[in-house]
């Protein structure tokens, strides 16, 4: 690539992908707060609720959180 734009433009959007993904990663750090009674039982849910899972019993947040990170892993690359 020997165009100054392109190479300016391509690392600018490297940078901002990765600002995006630090961004986006902060949500991680915060427990939901429900602002209503329905979201309230699904929060509820999400971590009472036991399921089995190739024997264990797991919860969907017990997955949510890695799947999170994951997924700013991706974008972020």
């Amino acid at each position: 690539m020997t165009d100054k734009w392109g190479r300016r433009l391509f690392k600018t959007g490297a940078v901002f992908l990765l600002l995006l993904g630090l961004v986006h990663s902060l949500s991680l750090f915060e427990k939901p707060v429900p602002a209503n009674d329905t979201e309230r039982q699904l929060l509820d849910l999400m971590s009472n609720y036991k399921f089995n899972l190739m024997g264990s019993a797991r919860s969907m947040s017990d997955f949510c959180p890695t799947l999170t990170e994951i997924r700013c892993t991706f974008i972020a690359d």
